[in-house]
């Protein structure tokens, strides 16, 4: 949906999660497992492929520095309280009707966008 033109964008699918761990004596560690996925998947590609472990070295203990972070939380209580809580985290929507929980991971029975407008 949307182009340069009308300066509207479907990004849908640019959200992304990523992790750090914590090692004593040495501090926090970033990584990206999902960036190296989305490679693998999208160009069919092994593990084994040589591609993918150069991404995998280069994408533990460092991210791509052209991201935004939206927040840093987890365990969030919402108002009013939903069925499912604490919510762990937001890296997909949390929806639910007359406290049934809807299961995000199901694509057609619940669907969402999200979209960019330039102002």
């Amino acid at each position: 949906m949307g182009s340069a033109k009308d300066k509207v964008a479907n990004i849908t699918s640019g959200q992304h999660c990523r992790a750090e761990f914590y090692v004593r004596g040495y501090g926090w560690i970033p990584c990206d497992p999902g960036d190296v996925a989305k490679v693998r998947l999208s160009e069919n590609l092994s593990n084994e492929d040589q591609k993918i472990k150069k991404l995998r070295e280069y994408l533990f203990g460092s991210w791509e520095m052209c991201w935004l972070g939206y927040n840093t939380a987890r365990d969030f209580i919402l108002t009013p309280i939903p069925a499912e809580t604490p919510l762990n985290n937001f890296g997909y929507p949390y929806g639910e009707v007359e406290e049934n929980v809807l299961d995000y991971y199901d694509a057609k029975g619940f669907s969402y966008s999200y979209i960019s407008v330039e102002k």
